[in-house]
């Protein structure tokens, strides 16, 4: 196995879960440790749920020894995420593009949203991009959270895109 590994921490509704992924020689990943600890009792809110994930978050990261970057996936009902095709055309007309249906599906995206374009396939046509974006002021506090339990995020993603864009196949 190489040297190179993913930490990813997903942030579920009810759960955190936190998996080290090594890269196996032909390329593949594997999970080479796992913990995970239930959100009990069920959070109320963003800010209570943005805690209980910090503190299952800082017990799995004590209890294991899983702490450093991590990728940081969040739970459907703090993401949102639109795939699209785009047609093939120059790096600043796609980011035009971009801005122009981000401004369209998220229209409190400028103040509110932090959001990104993970792209998903590619043909001679153009490319599918799938566009993701979450509040920032939840994103900042679980970040920061997070970073008292010593993981740090380098990438967050809905949950379905974190293995897909932190170790490309």
């Amino acid at each position: 196995m190489r040297s190179s590994s993913l930490l990813a921490v997903d942030c579920g509704a009810s759960h955190v879960a936190v998996g080290r992924f090594g890269r196996l020689d032909h390329g593949r990943p594997k999970l080479t440790q796992c913990a995970a600890e239930a959100l009990l009792p069920q959070p109320r809110d963003d800010a209570d749920w943005v805690a209980a994930t910090c503190a299952a978050a800082a017990r799995i990261a004590g209890r294991n020894g899983m702490r450093g970057v991590c990728v940081l996936g969040l739970p459907p009902h703090l993401s949102w995420h639109k795939t699209l095709q785009l047609p093939r055309v120059s790096g600043r007309r796609r980011r035009q593009i971009l801005r122009f249906e981000v401004a369209q599906l998220f229209p409190s995206a400028a103040t509110e949203m932090h959001w990104t374009a993970i792209p998903l396939a590619a043909d001679k046509d153009g490319e599918e991009v799938a566009i993701t974006a979450a509040r920032t002021a939840t994103v900042t506090a679980l970040c920061a959270g997070l970073r008292r339990a010593g993981l740090w995020a380098r990438l967050v993603l809905p949950a379905w895109l974190v293995l897909r864009a932190g170790i490309p196949v």
